[in-house]
C-alpha cells in the first residue's frame, strides 16, 4: 500500500513497510532510462548511475564511533532511473545528502564503475519497435565503451531533480524522512511542464516474422502499459504453454520477460528450453488464434492480484501516465489481449542475409531484402588460411551495401555472409585500429578487420567518408588472445548477427518493488554464457568455467567444471537460510535446446559432492554427463529449492 503527497515541489510516495524493521528507506525515480539515451551517448548513463551507486554505499561515521554502512540500490529501466539508500535513519539522511551533492557539483566522485543494466531481450525486435537507442545497444552486451567526462557532466546536471528538467518522484517508508532537505526545490516545475509519455513500442507494431537464432525466444507483442495489459501478456504465457504440451511438445519453462516503453510495455514469450520447430509452430498458431478461456484470465488476475504496485504506480506517475484505476476484470484483459495480438512478432528460422527461411501464414517477414550488388571486392591478405582449405574472408563494397564472407570453421561448412546497408548505418563499434562492427538500423550487421584485406586502407577510407556522420563507440583497450580461437570468433559473432538473442530470464514478470528488494531476499533467474559467473541474493556466485563435450558413438560425453564460492544465509519465508550454501549434483543439470536431458555418468575429474560450504569458502568440482548428440546447442543449468534458476549457454 502506498499514498502520495507534495513536498517541497516534489511528488512523495509513501510506502507501508511490509513488515517491522528498525532500517528506513529513502530513494527516488526519474523519468529517464536507457530509451532516452542515444546510440552515441551510449554508455552515460550507466556512468552516471554508478556515481550514484559509489556514495549510495559509503560508510557513514556514527557519532559514538564507528561507521555505518548503508545499502544503496540502483535500477537502469528502458525509460526510468530509480535509486534508494536502505539503513538506519541518520545513516540514510547522510548519505542522501551526499547524493544531493553529488547532483549539484559539490559532491565530487571519481573513478565509479559503470552500474550494469539488464541484458535481456530480443534486440532486432526491440530496434524495430523503438528504434535505435542505448537500450537496444546494452542488449548486445558490449565489452566496455569510451565515454566522454563531458557528456557524463553534461547528464548529470540534466538528472539534478532541483533542475526540473527531468520529472522526478520520491519515496520512503518513513514519513519523517520527507522533511529532509536535501534537494531544493525544482527550478521549474516538470510537472507542468510534461506531456504524457507516448507508447515507444508501435514503430512495427504490424504482425510478422523476424529471423532469429535458435533461443528462448518464441514470440513478442506490445500491450498498455496498465494492470489488464500484464495480465494479458502472463495469459499469453499461459495460453502457449498448454498449446505446446497439446501439440507433443512438453513445457519446457515457459516464461513471460516484460520492458516498459513509455505508455506501452513489450513482452516477450520464452522458454527454458527450445521447443522442436514443428511442435513450436503448431503451439504458436493455436495460441494466436484461439480465445483464452475465462478461467484461465481469472487465475492470471488471482496471479497479479497478489504483487505490490508501488514501483508501477511511481513509474506511471514520472512519466506523466494517469493512475491505473480500471477495474482488473476478465473484459479488460480481454481488450488488453486483442490489442496484442494484432502486433505479434514471431521469431522464424535464420536463413542468409538475416532473413527468414520460413514464415508462419498471416505473419510476414518483417525485414526487406538488400540488393545484390557487384561493387569492389577486397581480398584477404592470405588466399588460404594457416591450416589450408577455407579461405581467409573478402570484403565487397557496395553502393549501398557492405557485404564480408568470412572463412567456415569446419571442412563441409558454408562460408558466413553478412552484410549491412551503408545508407541506413545505425552505429560503428571500433574493437581496434582496424577492426570495425558496423550495424544498420534493422540490426543487421558485419565485422571487418581492414588490416586482414589488401587494399584495407582503401576500404577504410571509404567507410570513413561514406559513414563520416555515423555514431562511433570505441571499446576500451583489453588483452585479446594471441590467435583467434574458435570460442573467441563465436563470442564476436553474437555481436554480428543481427536477430541477436541475448540471455532472457525466463521467470521474470516484472521489476519489483526496490523497497522490497531491500527487505527481503528474491530468487535469481539469469542466463549466462559459459564462463560467466552469477551472484545469488546471500552473495554466493556461481561459475560454469567450462563446458567441453567429446562424441562418444551417438552420444556425448558432456564435462562441465563448476566453481561455487559461498555467500551468507538468506531470509526467507519457508526457506532454509543456507540454502544457497548448500550444493551437490542434484542442483545442476545438462539439457539440449531440443528438449533432450544428460544422464549423470563417471568420467572426468573429480566429481562434485553434495556439501553445504561455510560462508566464503569456494568449491570447485566437475559433473559428466551422457546425452543423445542431436546437434542441438547445450546448456548448462542451476536449481535450487529457493528458487534460484541459472542457465549457462555452451559457446
Amino acid at each position: 500500500m502506498h499514498r502520495w503527497s507534495e513536498r517541497g515541489g516534489y511528488d512523495w510516495q509513501l510506502i507501508e513497510p511490509t513488515e517491522p524493521s528498525p532500517e528506513v528507506v529513502l530513494g527516488a525515480t526519474l523519468a529517464y532510462g536507457m530509451l532516452d539515451e542515444s546510440v552515441a551517448d551510449y554508455g552515460t548513463l550507466q556512468t552516471v548511475a554508478g556515481a550514484i551507486r559509489a556514495e549510495l554505499g559509503r560508510p557513514i561515521e556514527r557519532p559514538e564511533g564507528g561507521v555505518s554502512v548503508p545499502e544503496g540500490l540502483v535500477e537502469i529501466g528502458q525509460d526510468t532511473l530509480t535509486f534508494a539508500v536502505r539503513g538506519r535513519p541518520e545513516a540514510v539522511v547522510s548519505t542522501w545528502r551526499r547524493v544531493a551533492g553529488y547532483f549539484n557539483g559539490t559532491v565530487p566522485v571519481d573513478g565509479a564503475d559503470p552500474h550494469p543494466v539488464d541484458t535481456f531481450g530480443w534486440t532486432r525486435d526491440a530496434a524495430l519497435r523503438a528504434g535505435m537507442s542505448a537500450f537496444v545497444l546494452s542488449l548486445l552486451e558490449l565489452p566496455q565503451t569510451e565515454v566522454s567526462p563531458d557528456k557524463v557532466e553534461q547528464l548529470r546536471r540534466h538528472l539534478d531533480p532541483a533542475q526540473g528538467t527531468v520529472r522526478c518522484a520520491f519515496f520512503t517508508n518513513d514519513e519523517s524522512l520527507m522533511a529532509v532537505d536535501a534537494f531544493a526545490a525544482p527550478a521549474v516545475d516538470p510537472r507542468r511542464q510534461s506531456t504524457p509519455a507516448p507508447g515507444r513500442a508501435r514503430g512495427a507494431a504490424t504482425p510478422g516474422s523476424l529471423a532469429a537464432p535458435l533461443g528462448p525466444v518464441q514470440f513478442t507483442a506490445v500491450v498498455p502499459r496498465t494492470r489488464a495489459g500484464l495480465a494479458a501478456g502472463l495469459a499469453l504465457r499461459t495460453h502457449f504453454a498448454a498449446a505446446l504440451s497439446a501439440a507433443g511438445g512438453g513445457d519446457p519453462g515457459t516464461g513471460c520477460a516484460v520492458h516498459e516503453f513509455g505508455a506501452d510495455r513489450w513482452i516477450t514469450i520464452v522458454c527454458d528450453g527450445v521447443p522442436a520447430p514443428q511442435h513450436r509452430d503448431r503451439a504458436i498458431a493455436r495460441t494466436l488464434s484461439t480465445p483464452i478461456a475465462d478461467a484461465r484470465l481469472a487465475a492470471v488476475i488471482t496471479e497479479l492480484e497478489s504483487l505490490a504496485d508501488s514501483q508501477w504506480a511511481r513509474n506511471r506517475r514520472v512519466l506523466g501516465l494517469p493512475a491505473d484505476e480500471e477495474p482488473l476484470t476478465v473484459p479488460a484483459v480481454r481488450n488488453a489481449l486483442a490489442a496484442a495480438l494484432n502486433t505479434v512478432h514471431v521469431t522464424s528460422l535464420l536463413g542468409a542475409a538475416d532473413r527468414s527461411v520460413s514464415v508462419l501464414p498471416g505473419y510476414p517477414e518483417l525485414m526487406s531484402a538488400l540488393p545484390a550488388e557487384r561493387g569492389e571486392k577486397f581480398n584477404a591478405w592470405l588466399a588460404q588460411s594457416p591450416m589450408g582449405g577455407a579461405t581467409a574472408g573478402s570484403a565487397r563494397l557496395g553502393a549501398r551495401t557492405l557485404l564480408v564472407e568470412s572463412p567456415a570453421e569446419a571442412l563441409g561448412e558454408p562460408a558466413e555472409r553478412e552484410i549491412v546497408d551503408l545508407d541506413a548505418a545505425a552505429v560503428i563499434i571500433e574493437y581496434s585500429a582496424t577492426n570495425l562492427v558496423i550495424f544498420d538500423d534493422r540490426l543487421r550487421g558485419v565485422d571487418v578487420d581492414t588490416g586482414r584485406l589488401r587494399r584495407g586502407p582503401k576500404l577504410r577510407e571509404q567507410l570513413d567518408r561514406r559513414l563520416a556522420d555515423v555514431p562511433r563507440l570505441k571499446i576500451i583497450d583489453q588483452a585479446k588472445p594471441a590467435a583467434e580461437s574458435p570460442q573467441v570468433r563465436s563470442t564476436k559473432r553474437r555481436y554480428v548477427i543481427g536477430a541477436i538473442i541475448a540471455a532472457v530470464a525466463v521467470s521474470a514478470v516484472f521489476t519489483g518493488s526496490i523497497v522490497q528488494n531491500a527487505t527481503r531476499a528474491k530468487p535469481v533467474t539469469s542466463r549466462v554464457a559459459e564462463g560467466q559467473t552469477v551472484e545469488l541474493a546471500g552473495g554466493t556466485t556461481l561459475t560454469a568455467r567450462s563446458i567441453e563435450a567429446r562424441a562418444d558413438g551417438r552420444d556425448l560425453l558432456v564435462n562441465a567444471t563448476v566453481r561455487i564460492c559461498a555467500g551468507g544465509d538468506i531470509s526467507a519465508r519457508g526457506t532454509d537460510p543456507a540454502v544457497q550454501r548448500a550444493v551437490g549434483p542434484a542442483n545442476f543439470g545438462l539439457y539440449s535446446q531440443d528438449g533432450m536431458t544428460g544422464e549423470r555418468t563417471g568420467g572426468g575429474g573429480p566429481q562434485l559432492a553434495a556439501t553445504t560450504l561455510p560462508e566464503g569458502q569456494c568449491l570447485d568440482g566437475e559433473l559428466t554427463y551422457r546425452i543423445r548428440d542431436t546437434g542441438s546447442p547445450l546448456t548448462f543449468g542451476y536449481r535450487n529449492p529457493f528458487g534460484d534458476d541459472v542457465v549457462w549457454y555452451d559457446q
